[in-house]
């Protein structure tokens, strides 16, 4: 078992780069943290993994191939498990990226990239060795604007966070539903369940779908993913 997490360097934020650790579970002991490589250079940040554990998707202002200087505005990369270690970062390419910014990827297990733009969120589905067409998710069913969204293994209930005037704290996190008829119905706010009057975001499943891990402060929790059944509307 491991664990991706980022870590800062730099005192001040226009010089700050981040780099990707990852920390390996033997006989159930967490084993120093150890620097990804292919993170030492550039900003990196916002690591995704896919659900088999082969792909990790984040964000960086590296500059692409044929370039030397880093990017003004940072694009969506993905780098593919070698053996025991990472391989090349790759930059995902049209039609994900484009001129403007895009950000917060998540890898479905039905092989769809989510990510967010600066209008919302889009999906592409990577099919026959390509990424198809990105499309706009609806914004009626992501209020209150979401961010940073994961979807569970039986791609049934979708998680982000949300920074709204009623919440218990600076941000919250709410989940939506798919309903009997496919769709996904508004975000439903996990309530004191989990909420506090501190920041929970960034959550993520196992990828077994028994647990949910999600920030609080500065600090990582987790919980039973039998909470969700608790918030599922009645059909």
């Amino acid at each position: 078992m491991s664990m991706i997490n980022i870590q800062d360097q730099g005192d001040k934020q226009v010089n700050m780069h981040f780099q990707f650790i990852s920390m390996k579970m033997k006989n159930n002991i967490w084993q120093q943290p150890v620097i990804i490589p292919f993170s030492k250079e550039y900003r990196n940040d916002e690591p995704s993994l896919s659900y088999d554990g082969n792909k990790l998707f984040f964000v960086s202002n590296r500059p692409p191939v044929d370039k030397t200087e880093p990017q003004k505005l940072p694009d969506i990369w993905i780098v593919e498990r070698r053996g025991e270690g990472w391989g090349y970062p790759v930059n995902i390419g049209p039609p994900v990226n484009s001129e403007g910014v895009e950000v917060q990827p998540f890898y479905s297990r039905d092989n769809k990239l989510y990510f967010r733009r600066r209008d919302g969120l889009y999906y592409s589905e990577f099919k026959d060795g390509k990424y198809l067409s990105s499309l706009k998710m609806d914004e009626k069913i992501l209020k209150p604007n979401l961010s940073f969204i994961c979807i569970s293994p039986d791609n049934k209930t979708l998680i982000g966070h949300s920074f709204n005037p009623n919440n218990h704290g600076s941000s919250d996190l709410y989940a939506s539903f798919h309903n009997k008829n496919g769709n996904r119905g508004p975000p439903i706010s996990f309530g004191n369940k989990i909420n506090t009057d501190q920041n929970e975001s960034y959550a993520t499943f196992s990828p077994d779908g028994k647990y949910i891990f999600f920030t609080r402060g500065n600090d990582i929790y987790w919980v039973s993913a039998k909470i969700i059944e608790e918030l599922r509307p009645k059909e």
